[in-house]
């Protein structure tokens, strides 16, 4: 099911995909993986700091989603975003190493969002 929520005219749209739906992404995508509620509410403070003006499509992984699902969100995806503790093997081995950006530790969610930004984004 796909959510698109607007808070304001002058802000960028966000719209939250789940497994069995699916929309082609705009230029900047995320696709979230076994993120702990604390590391998607820390997701959605740097993504209203460091994209408040853009369209963002976020694709999040439950349990419903399928291994064609996930490919497919894969696909679309610009940014994966995961958290590999306790991941189920075969979900790891269909992601693409140039996407990844895994939460660890060391790495919060805060750092990977400045690396994003630096990385891609900077003028």
């Amino acid at each position: 099911m796909a959510f698109n929520l607007k808070m304001f005219d002058t802000m960028g749209a966000i719209t939250l995909v789940t497994a069995p739906s699916m929309m082609n992404a705009g230029a900047i995508s995320f696709f979230l993986i076994n993120l702990k509620e604390e590391q998607k509410n820390q997701f959605a403070t740097q993504l209203n700091e460091i994209f408040p003006n853009d369209n963002v499509v976020v694709y999040i992984y439950t349990s419903a989603s399928t291994p064609g699902w996930i490919n497919q969100a894969t696909a679309q995806s610009k940014f994966i975003i995961v958290d590999k503790t306790n991941l189920p093997i075969w979900i790891n081995d269909h992601l693409p190493e140039n996407k990844i950006h895994e939460f660890t530790g060391d790495q919060s969610v805060e750092s990977i969002f400045q690396n994003i930004k630096k990385t891609y984004f900077s003028n």
